[in-house]
Formats: structure tokens, C-alpha cells, sequence
């Protein structure tokens, strides 16, 4: 789950700062792509834990308590790696030629 919250947000900036070579890009887009990073994340930590933990917790008497456990671990990751990728983001803005502008 950590290299989920790590890396995706780490990619998807790459991509929106070094590939995508729209040079008006408004607040927006870097708000709608900040958004697209939470929900792959918060996915694939959910995929990720709901395979994972379904396979070693899930008993007849946990079953509520496992399905509520993935959907919080997903949530928490979704919300740092929204955070995480802000940061990212106000860092990697400095390195790029056509993005420097976003986020702020």
C-alpha cells in the first residue's frame, strides 16, 4: 500500500509535468489531475486489501468488520496520496519547461 501511495502520485505528476505539452493549462487541470491521482490510488488500494485481506481475515464473524477495514485503508491512502501529490506537484513544477506555472 505504501509503494501505491508512493509511486502513483510520483508517475501521474510525471506525466502531467514532463508529457503533456499543453502549455495554457489553467488551475483546473492540475486540480482534475490531482483528483484522477486520488482515485487510481484509493482503486488499487482497494483492489490490493480487498484481495489481500479477504484471503487471511475473512472469517463468517469478521466478514463486516474486513469490508469496512478495506474501505478505510483505501480511503486514508486515497486522502494522502491527494496530499502527497500536492506537495509533489509544488515540487516538480520547479523542474518543468511548458508546466512551471501549476499549481500556483
Amino acid at each position: 500500500m505504501g509503494c501505491f501511495l508512493i509511486f502513483i502520485p510520483l508517475g501521474m505528476l510525471s506525466m502531467f509535468y514532463f508529457l503533456w505539452r499543453y502549455p495554457y493549462g489553467r488551475v483546473w487541470h492540475w486540480l482534475i489531475w490531482i483528483f484522477v491521482i486520488g482515485l487510481v490510488t484509493g482503486g488499487s488500494t482497494y483492489g490490493f486489501c480487498h484481495i489481500r485481506l479477504s484471503e487471511y481475515l475473512a472469517t463468517p464473524e469478521t466478514e463486516e468488520y474486513v469490508s469496512s477495514l478495506v474501505f478505510r485503508y483505501a480511503l486514508a491512502n486515497t486522502i494522502y496520496a491527494t496530499v502527497l501529490g500536492a506537495l509533489h506537484s509544488l515540487w516538480m513544477s520547479r523542474f518543468s519547461k511548458i508546466q512551471m506555472h501549476l499549481p500556483f
